[in-house]
């Protein structure tokens, strides 16, 4: 075969090559898709792991506090409410209220 190495492969030239199997690649798609991706990524042994220890976590945390509650360790009745600016708030215009309607009457 007379190859001109300034002009290249003509097209029946490639085209020869090709059918004969001299070519520089493989056409064949060799990647995974986005989802295969994902889930070889997201199911992996490290992250099954951590999804157990986090459920064992909180189960014994509700088991926890469900001995706590039952023992009388959590008195929920002498509890002081929380007071941050939204209680305070809403206190604040419950009594405004509560003296526009004295003075209303």
């Amino acid at each position: 075969m007379n190859i001109d190495i300034t002009k290249g492969l003509t097209s029946a030239q490639a085209a020869e090559k090709a059918a004969n199997g001299e070519s520089n690649g493989s056409f064949d798609v060799k990647t995974k898709s986005v989802g295969r991706i994902f889930r070889d990524n997201i199911f992996t042994l490290f992250n099954l792991i951590n999804v157990i220890l986090a459920a064992l976590v909180a189960m014994g945390l509700s088991l926890l506090f469900f001995v706590f509650d039952k023992l009388g360790w959590i008195n929920k009745e002498d509890a002081p409410e929380p007071e941050n600016e939204f209680t305070v708030l809403a206190d604040n215009i419950a009594a405004e209220n509560a003296r526009r309607d004295r003075e209303s009457r």
